[in-house]
């Protein structure tokens, strides 16, 4: 085990969940019964494995969106039970093996799907949410019922930014926009980081946006006029770098290729900075194979979710499926043709040396 675990020997988390909880980039927040925290004492194939959340989901409630805290003692994840409305953010303290729901009140808790929570280093949380709490307050002072605006499919409410803090206390909304802001995490300068379902003109697609905590300062970092589409699940790097998986807007359950952006010296993939050597890329593939990051059929398989380590070894958790191919008939030709299949996505260690 000794090429496979994390120095110091730490454990891991993950959310295992159903092949049908995993959607397209434009899911804001899919629930299907199945999912639970689970943990693994070590970073090894043969470590013991602990299901955190059975007790309360009973197998038939959801987990997604684990994040760790800056000391590793705590993890904040999103979870709903089989008797909740809706989605909420709860904390477990890996110590005591307590579970607890960050926002006490059931009325406040229920007021819309919160997920992808992430601490901020002041100890507040940053999370996405439906509730649209900003929106419905800006509604209410003009004399209009609130209501929670859809995305622009108009299938669900919204997803966009919010911040709390660590016990629940003052939600407010600090992002706004006409579909989903996904994936928050926050970069060593104390930016939030996140991916956003942009669509103007002829542009629909997921680049990497930046904010401040307080939502001042919101721009659009890398992505908007690069190869590939959706930039989902985007985390920093030790070398300044961010990996993300990048994946089109639909039909590959959330799976794509492993790619690093250079976020630092490049706006897109062809515009460096000008102090940058002229054989320099904005983004690169991290995998010895190129994967398809299109519609296509991507033989190699496929990556999401990429977790950066930063003990010095250039290693990533990843989530990976490879390859499973089915035939269908192609409804023009009315031909056999060789299709990808559901995927089955496991927890692997990445050396991004060795590819």
């Amino acid at each position: 085990t000794e090429a496979v675990v994390v120095e110091g020997d730490f454990p891991i988390a993950f959310a295992k969940r159903v092949v049908d909880a995993v959607g397209n980039p434009t899911d804001g927040a899919i629930f299907q019964p199945g999912g639970d925290l689970m943990m693994l004492d070590l970073s090894s194939p043969s470590a013991e494995m602990m299901n955190v959340t059975e007790a309360y989901t009973q197998g038939q409630g959801d987990v997604s969106d684990p994040e760790v805290s800056f000391n590793g003692a705590k993890l904040l994840f999103s979870m709903r039970g089989p008797n909740d409305p809706s989605w909420n953010v709860w904390e477990y303290e890996i110590a005591t093996e307590s579970l607890t729901r960050v926002i006490a009140d059931d009325a406040e808790a229920n007021a819309g799907d919160d997920v992808d929570p992430a601490y901020l280093p002041d100890g507040r949380i940053v999370f996405s949410s439906n509730r649209q709490e900003k929106s419905r307050q800006l509604l209410e002072a003009r004399g209009i019922e609130p209501f929670a605006t859809l995305d622009e499919y108009e299938r669900e409410r919204a997803i966009l930014l919010h911040v709390m803090n660590g016990d629940g206390t003052d939600i407010h909304q600090i992002s706004f926009n006409q579909s989903h802001d996904r994936n928050p995490t926050v970069l060593s300068t104390g930016e939030i980081m996140f991916a956003r379902w942009d669509h103007v003109g002829n542009r629909n697609h997921f680049p990497i946006f930046f904010t401040n905590p307080d939502g001042t300062n919101i721009f659009v970092q890398y992505g908007a006029f690069s190869p590939g589409n959706s930039f989902l699940h985007p985390r920093e790097m030790p070398d300044g770098r961010v990996l993300t998986a990048l994946m089109p807007l639909s039909g590959t359950r959330e799976g794509g290729a492993l790619v690093a952006v250079d976020i630092a010296n490049f706006s897109e993939f062809n515009d460096p900075a000008s102090n940058v050597p002229p054989d320099a890329i904005g983004q690169k593939q991290m995998t010895l194979f190129e994967i398809e990051f299109g519609m296509g059929v991507s033989e190699f398989g496929r990556y999401t979710t990429p977790y950066p380590l930063w003990d010095g070894s250039d290693r990533a958790l990843v989530s990976w499926s490879p390859f499973r191919p089915e035939e269908e008939i192609d409804p023009v030709s009315g031909e056999l043709v060789e299709v990808e299949g559901a995927p089955h996505y496991g927890v692997y260690m990445f050396d991004m040396v060795a590819q």
